[in-house]
């Protein structure tokens, strides 16, 4: 019974660590994933004795076989994750830039001038002022977290992207419904 109850231990903290991973490479955040990784095989090796350090030392070539492939699989994703990425700034931009002409009565067909584009900037925060397209340079963190943790980034897109998008045609459908409910919550306020 000591060794089951040891067993479902690890899996608790397996998958503890699989949930932490997810999020933390969701969130871009590619050291605080590195760092639950290695407190994971820390703890694993501590207090159920994995083995994974020695198994490492006495295993050299499988490791890296293994890394190998598990690198070449992390740059094969970067490709298309990069390519859903600057889609998903190029959609951003595209609803920022309608947003801005139609605050600022700006005819859609019409190139903007050099002081526009200073407005666009500053009605933006400068979230658009680097360069457009993107510049893979500037991105350089989040493109090497897809690679790192190429299965967790997978996951995250194909659960992630289709669920905001279908969050999004709901909320879309619905939205003169709630707009309803707001005006007839505030029927007869006024300022």
């Amino acid at each position: 019974m000591f060794i089951f109850d040891i067993a479902i231990g690890f899996f608790i903290l397996l998958a503890a660590e699989l949930l932490l991973l997810l999020g933390f490479v969701i969130a871009e955040k590619p050291f605080s994933a590195l760092f639950s990784c290695l407190l994971f095989v820390g703890l694993s090796d501590l207090f159920f004795d994995t083995g994974i350090f020695m198994s490492m030392w006495h295993n050299p070539g499988n490791i890296f076989l293994a890394l190998l492939g598990y690198l070449g699989a992390g740059l094969a994703w970067s490709f298309p994750k990069w390519w859903f990425y600057v889609r998903k700034l190029r959609d951003e931009f595209n609803v920022t830039l309608v947003d801005y002409r139609k605050r600022y009565r700006i005819d859609p067909n019409v190139k903007l001038d050099a002081e526009q584009i200073e407005k666009f900037h500053m009605y933006t925060s400068h979230k658009w002022s680097n360069a457009i397209p993107p510049l893979a340079s500037q991105h350089k963190t989040l493109i090497l977290t897809w690679m790192m943790y190429w299965p967790f980034s997978i996951i995250g897109t194909l659960c992630d992207e289709p669920l905001k998008k279908a969050f999004n045609l709901v909320f879309e459908t619905f939205r003169g419904l709630y707009q309803k409910i707001s005006e007839s919550a505030f029927r007869g306020v006024e300022l």
